[in-house]
């Protein structure tokens, strides 16, 4: 299944349609003998990828790791290619729950064509190394790579069961679909400069019938902690049961759910009741179909028309405002800057093309015929840089 998502999304060359028949199965006995070589239980900077060795990748193997049965593997993307940032976050999580965490060291935010490149290598590398349950294939991703995530899991003919994207909303001219099968948890800083983006997806998803969760932490523009990343593979967990993609785990339901109740209990004592109402919010959606939620249904009832939360989401949504406006005037800045900058050029060009046209023909005219010794070329320069014009 996989494979062919590749095929389609990438268009992959036909020495890769050669490897489908080992490419995702079950790692052979020599595959095997390659993990046991591999330490588990830590975060592993560099692994190179057989066959690409100038593709690598940052991972993490379960301390209890084994090949006898098949793992959930998050391939996750870092915006400046800094592949131990996303592992090193997620390492907790993938230890307490038995995920594969690998991060690509090439992919960054640039370019589409190296990423894409980036996600071929490390896919095909670890399912020859590693086994993995194809069922339960995920993406993350942080600032431009997180819309990397959204559309490779969006493109992939359902190859991605979840996609975790950080700081950032959906890729330029990409709207949610219900062909979409795929859960998104998001995640903003407070203080992030997308924050307004990535609340702003949650419309839009829920018309697309989208599964969806959107959390926010303090912090800014960043992959968000620990602690965070735990709540998004517990929640990818959770769905995981919802759609049969794993067991039932009556105590993973009923511990998580009592927990996040008494979160719940204690911002109310707290009187930060917003964010106890949020917490209600969520566990309806996420708990609903798993056990009963009558429970948490007449909190959200009776907390939503206090003043309190009135406030709060006219306080947010306020700041919501403010932010895409001033996002616009920068870029109605930049872009009045940007046309500034042209004009003057062109200007500038046409005033020295006018005064010297007669010099420079006459120089020309008495330079000597070089005749085709070498190719001719020409530069200009833009910003400080020069492009060859060959």
């Amino acid at each position: 299944m996989v494979i062919l998502a590749l095929i389609v999304l990438f268009g992959l060359q036909p020495a890769i349609l050669s490897s489908r028949a080992h490419l995702f199965r079950s790692p052979d006995s020599a595959a095997a003998s390659q993990t046991t070589e591999i330490a588990k239980g830590q975060v592993l900077e560099k692994i190179i990828c057989a066959g690409t060795p100038d593709q690598t990748y940052a991972l993490y193997l379960p301390s209890n790791y084994s090949p006898d049965k098949k793992w959930p593997v998050l391939y996750a993307f870092d915006p400046g290619a800094r592949g131990k940032n996303p592992v090193e976050r997620f390492r907790e999580a993938a230890e307490k729950f038995g995920w594969i965490i690998v991060a690509s060291n090439n992919s960054r935010n640039g370019p589409m064509q190296p990423s894409i490149e980036a996600w071929n290598a490390i896919v095909k590398d670890t399912h020859a190394r590693f086994a993995i349950d194809d069922a339960r294939v995920y993406v993350a991703g942080m600032s431009g790579a997180a819309r990397l995530a959204i559309y490779l899991a969006s493109r992939c003919l359902d190859c991605a069961a979840g996609v975790i994207a950080c700081s950032a909303g959906l890729p330029e001219g990409v709207m949610p679909s219900p062909a979409w099968h795929f859960a998104l948890f998001s995640t903003a800083g407070i203080d992030d400069f997308n924050f307004a983006e990535v609340k702003g997806t949650e419309e839009p998803l829920s018309k697309a019938g989208m599964t969806h969760r959107t959390e926010v932490f303090t912090g800014r523009h960043e992959w968000p902690p620990s602690s965070v990343m735990m709540e998004g593979l517990e929640w990818m967990e959770l769905q995981a049961i919802k759609t049969s993609k794993r067991p039932a785990d009556a105590n993973l339901i009923e511990s998580s759910w009592q927990r996040k109740m008494q979160q719940a209990g204690a911002l109310e004592d707290a009187k930060q009741i917003y964010d106890a109402y949020l917490i209600y919010l969520a566990l309806d959606n996420t708990y609903k179909g798993l056990r009963d939620v009558a429970q948490v249904e007449q909190k959200i009832l009776q907390l939503r028309d206090s003043p309190n939360v009135r406030n709060a989401i006219r306080d947010e949504q306020q700041q919501i405002r403010k932010q895409r406006e001033l996002e616009n005037n920068i870029g109605a800045l930049l872009a009045a800057q940007e046309k500034t900058t042209e004009d003057a050029t062109n200007e500038a060009f046409a005033s020295e093309g006018s005064s010297s046209w007669n010099s420079r023909r006459v120089a020309q005219a008495r330079r000597p015929n070089r005749g085709h010794r070498r190719k001719k070329s020409c530069a200009t320069s833009h910003g400080g840089h020069v492009h060859r014009l060959v």
